[in-house]
């Protein structure tokens, strides 16, 4: 089955399926486009770079190949169910990469159905969630076992317990733990495959599996290069049949072979009073763990070792004066002792976690470092529990560390039948503060409508670019005469606003400048009193003198436009009972002595913009700190609130700003931006061009078919001869064949599936002299590679001013 990636052309609405792509991989999910037989048509960047495989390898595979075996068949059910139903919410799954290596993710579907109602496809929306599934897992056992440590395990119990544990989490597919006392004898328990059918001395029969060889495999394979190690002595490899292949004359290989079904591999030394030996973990996925996995198995250990004690819990004398050494041990859970709602003891890692020392943890009632949303739940397990049902019981409670951050925790609560008094078992749910997860959520929300709003514009931009074509067309075919004239200049005027408008939401979206080189300040200041005049209180009077002799800058309308407002929302602040807010532009001459007292800014030409108010001023302190971030004085005159933006805006364009204030006048903001060579009047009113002698060819390589042929028409009027190429093979078929009469090339820059560079060297190869202008949509021109624009005569952008494209083609061609 031939598919090819880079022609797939569904469509719903504005969405392309290419934009979808796109936008898609801007959010970190995996993109699948799959046909009515679950066959791969197409997918994103960050799908291939997951799967760790490229589109052309993904196209036409069965997406169920991606998936484990043992899970296929449920997942072509759910499939089924999103191609009837027409969608599918979060299924849990897993997906294997080339190393085979599970990924654990969430599904959404969505069924697209063709407008004729014939072919269908299926959207998969995929979410890698592997880290927040292996946090869920460890974060459930490691909870067991807290409650575990409340009984009385015996010994032998207490290891088939953990082993049982960690096997059922899906942590580990095979697991053996290896023992020998000092007197030499071996125990030994664990499972290679199903731990329903193992037993106690599963492996004393086979000499190889005792501790002294395993010692041995860990000698052998320190020197291996892919074997990674801890601190504390434990070791893991991703390929184990890589290891296997680097120990030549190893006599222990051929046991080691016995574990080729087997790929991760993880070995973690024991060592106490009692014991020495391992606890072995095998995986069939390559690349099972990473460092964070192999602590979480080392603090695992620890907790194997305790429960091996013989002392059963309840028979700790905690009413001792020091603390005994079982509680001391613990390192990777939180131990309070409870005594009549008082702190008697906190473990080391109640004071590493929640920042207090022993003497402040000492006799301190516990509801102080308990959240006051969790004060009643605290308070019934401070009272006397003797119910099993309660003591068992893992309760969730949120403790508040020395800087005021919460700390989520699962609690679990054994009482101590001598005095009432408990302990308290805490595992760490999360560590981090609750608002700055709120900050994180929120910040994730306007990511991702951040990265749609992108898509939208890039999609209104190509729409935006018929209508500038067609009408910038019709401006110059309809005679000055004609009762429709201003209605055609208007048309024009207006949708080449709007393409300015997306340009600035782009670049805001994108956290990138859109630098514009002559940009009209008058024009961004009536923009702004416009939005003021409508906002503002209407005991406000807005005022604009503005200068039509006013020189342009070079600069960013958004921020600029941002710098504007948020000096007038702090003049509106300081006039609670009205006032008059105006503003003023005029181009002045900064001499060199006067530069030296605006901190570094240069002598020369610049704009300037005074806004000023009649509100409550300034006394000479605040007016010093009116600049300060961490200063706001909204209690006192209202002023200071966003000003440091301000400043950083205006220094950013290689500007300064000045402030004047009188406590009874007002104040007076006056902001310097360097002057560019025209004035407002000479873009507003340019010079017409002229056609009269035009006979140049021109390659127009553009994929979108609209903007292709107004853009054709567009040059035609001014009397080139234009020839349209939909992609980069027909457009070399053309260039080879009239090569001698085309003068210049337009060639889109960012396509899918498009390799610039490939064309950019042919070109070259076939006329080293080819004069190239590159076009791109606002933004795109960011994501040329820098080593590329030497090839480039000239740059033009999306949607097409007619002014500046014709500028740019008659300077490439007068170069």
């Amino acid at each position: 089955m031939q598919i090819s990636p880079d022609k797939t052309e569904i469509s719903d609405g504005l969405l392309s399926e290419r934009l979808l792509e796109e936008l898609y991989s801007k959010a970190d999910i995996l993109y699948f486009l799959l046909d009515d037989q679950f066959q791969i048509v197409s997918c994103n960047v960050t799908a291939q770079e997951k799967m760790g495989h490229d589109k052309k390898q993904l196209a036409g595979k069965k997406f169920l190949d991606l998936v484990p075996k043992i899970d296929q068949a449920d997942f072509e059910k759910k499939l089924q169910i999103c191609a009837t139903k027409g969608y599918l919410r979060h299924f849990i799954a897993s997906l294997r990469d080339h190393h085979n290596k599970s990924i654990d993710v969430g599904v959404n579907g969505l069924l697209i159905v063709s407008e004729d109602g014939g072919q269908s496809h299926l959207r998969l929306f995929i979410k890698d969630i592997s880290e927040q599934v292996r946090n869920a897992r460890q974060r459930l056992l490691s909870t067991q076992i807290l409650q575990y440590l409340t009984q009385k395990p015996k010994e032998k119990d207490a290891i088939r317990y953990l082993l049982r544990e960690i096997w059922e989490s899906r942590l580990s597919t095979g697991l053996g733990i290896f023992l020998e006392d000092s007197f030499g004898k071996k125990f030994s328990l664990g499972t290679w495959g199903n731990l329903g059918s193992s037993s106690e001395n599963t492996f004393s029969e086979q000499p190889a599996w005792n501790p002294r060889k395993w010692t041995r495999v860990r000698d052998a394979v320190r020197d291996i290069f892919s074997v990674r190690w801890t601190d504390h002595g434990s070791f893991w490899v991703d390929s184990l049949s890589d290891v296997v292949l680097e120990l030549e004359n190893f006599p222990e290989k051929d046991n080691l072979l016995a574990l080729s079904d087997y790929e991760s591999l993880a070995i973690f030394p024991l060592n106490t009073k009692t014991y020495s030996g391992y606890l072995v973990l095998t995986h069939t996925a390559y690349g099972r763990w990473d460092r964070e996995d192999v602590e979480f198995f080392e603090s695992l250990i620890t907790s194997l070792l305790l429960l091996e004690s013989e002392t059963p819990i309840d028979d700790v004398a905690f009413s001792a004066p020091q603390p005994t050494a079982f509680l001391q041990q613990i390192p990777f859970i939180g131990v309070l002792y409870i005594q009549k709602g008082r702190i008697r003891f906190a473990n080391p890692w109640m004071h590493e976690v929640l920042g207090f020392s022993e003497e402040e943890f000492l006799d301190k009632p516990v509801l102080d470092i308990v959240e006051p949303a969790y004060h009643e739940v605290a308070e019934n397990l401070t009272v006397e529990i003797r119910s099993e049902a309660h003591h068992s019981r893992c309760w969730e409670i949120g403790f508040r560390d020395s800087e005021g951050k919460s700390r989520l925790t699962d609690c679990v609560v054994a009482p101590c039948e001598k005095d009432g008094s408990q302990i308290w078992y805490l595992n760490a749910r999360e560590s981090v503060q609750k608002d700055e997860e709120d900050e994180s959520v929120k910040a994730r929300k306007l990511e991702s409508l951040g990265t749609l709003t992108d898509g939208i514009v890039h999609d209104f931009n190509n729409v935006l670019s018929n209508l500038m074509g067609y009408s910038s067309l019709l401006s110059e075919e309809v005679p000055k005469d004609s009762p429709y004239y201003e209605d055609v200049q208007e048309i024009a005027k207006t949708s080449e606003k709007a393409s300015q408008l997306t340009s600035r939401l782009l670049s805001f979206t994108q956290d990138k400048p859109h630098v514009v080189k002559d940009l009209n300040i008058n024009g961004l200041i009536t923009e702004v009193a416009g939005v003021l005049s409508r906002t503002i209180e209407k005991n406000i009077t807005i005022q604009a003198e503005l200068d039509d002799q006013l020189k342009c800058i070079e600069g960013d309308a958004g921020q600029i436009q941002q710098a504007f407002l948020q000096v007038a929302f702090n003049a509106r602040d300081a006039m609670p009972m009205g006032g008059k807010l105006r503003f003023q532009t005029r181009n002045m001459s900064l001499s060199e002595n006067a530069a030296k007292h605006q901190n570094g800014a240069k002598s020369g030409e610049y704009v300037q913009i005074i806004i000023s108010d009649t509100g409550q001023g300034m006394n000479a302190k605040i007016r010093e700190q009116v600049f300060n971030a961490q200063f706001s004085t909204k209690n006192q005159s209202g002023r200071g609130y966003g000003l440091t933006l301000v400043q950083d805006v205006v220094q950013k364009h290689q500007g300064f700003i000045s402030v004047f204030s009188d406590m009874t006048k007002g104040t007076i903001f006056k902001i310097h931006f360097p002057a560019a060579e025209k004035t407002v009047r000479e873009i507003s009113n340019p010079v017409p061009y002229s056609h009269a002698h035009t006979r140049e060819t021109i390659l127009l390589i553009e994929d979108q078919t609209k903007f292709r042929e107004s853009a054709i028409k567009m040059l035609s009027h001014y009397g080139y001869k234009v020839i349209g190429a939909e992609n980069p093979n027909e457009a070399m078929a053309i260039y080879k064949k009239y090569i001698n009469r085309i003068d210049v090339v337009i060639l889109q820059m960012i396509s899918p599936g498009v390799e610039v560079q490939k064309i950019l060297a042919a070109l070259k190869k076939i006329n080293p002299a080819v004069r190239i202008i590159a076009s791109a949509n606002p933004g795109e021109d960011a994501l040329i590679d820098p080593r590329l624009r030497k090839y480039f005569a000239g740059f033009v952008q999306k949607p097409f001013d007619q002014r500046l494209l014709l500028r740019e083609i008659q300077g490439v061609m007068n170069a």
